[in-house]
């Protein structure tokens, strides 16, 4: 139903969606989340320049290059998670835009601007958050750990977006995170077999199974900031 909708109709939609469901009750209600809000609109601002750029596939053009990096400065200084932008532009790159016969060399030089910001931001939120209270430490919490929280969390918003009921503003994370452990292992083992299993082989496959990697590079950047929560009820 939803895919015959007219684009307009999809968009209203989804913008109702996000206004009413309780896992977003932080960015619509909350002033000290209205950052999530701030950085969607800038990251797609910036995701719609980029295609106004490589319209017609070709290689990428100047003001509306501009015009993209200038709206991911925004969505980054708005908020950090969005950090994972040239990961998702490259995959953008490969469908639904088909630009690879230009060549991976051509595509990764294209996204060097976007990845200096990205480099910048990283640096002064990883500073930001370890000055702030709610910030862990990498000795507390380290990369394996972490791989399991956002592994854990790959499930647990969606799960919570279908079914939300146990709803919390804040999810603290166990005093130990073991990636041994059931409740982290299995969504990573989880993860990997669907990853597996979505490889794309067709044009159709690529079509249908497209937004799964591009929810995945998202939310990837979750494992390089420092964490003390496994999970919130409102944020993306």
């Amino acid at each position: 139903m939803i895919e015959s909708m007219p684009a307009r109709v999809g968009a209203a939609f989804a913008a109702l969606v996000f206004a009413v469901h309780p896992l977003r009750v932080e960015s619509v209600a909350w002033i000290t989340e209205r950052r999530d809000v701030l950085s969607g609109l800038f990251f797609l601002l910036s995701i719609l320049f980029y295609l106004r750029a490589t319209d017609g596939g070709g290689f990428i053009r100047g003001r509306w290059r501009t015009a993209s990096l200038l709206a991911f400065a925004g969505a980054f200084l708005s908020k950090s998670i969005v950090m994972t932008l040239p990961g998702v532009l490259l995959l953008l790159d490969v469908y639904p835009l088909r630009r690879l016969r230009l060549g991976w060399r051509a595509l990764l030089l294209e996204k060097w601007p976007y990845a200096a910001i990205t480099a910048a931001g990283a640096v002064v939120a990883m500073l930001a958050l370890r000055i702030g209270a709610s910030a862990s430490a990498w000795s507390q919490t380290g990369m394996g750990a972490r791989v399991g929280v956002v592994a854990y969390a790959f499930w647990f918003y969606p799960s919570r977006w279908v079914w939300p009921a146990g709803l919390s503003p804040l999810y603290e994370l166990p005093p130990r995170v073991d990636l041994g452990q059931g409740r982290f292992l299995g969504p990573l083992v989880a993860l990997f077999a669907v990853t597996a299993s979505s490889s794309p082989m067709t044009a159709t496959a690529i079509s249908r199974g497209s937004a799964l990697p591009w929810w995945r590079a998202a939310r990837s950047g979750r494992c390089f900031a420092p964490r003390a929560q496994a999970g919130s009820a409102g944020r993306p």
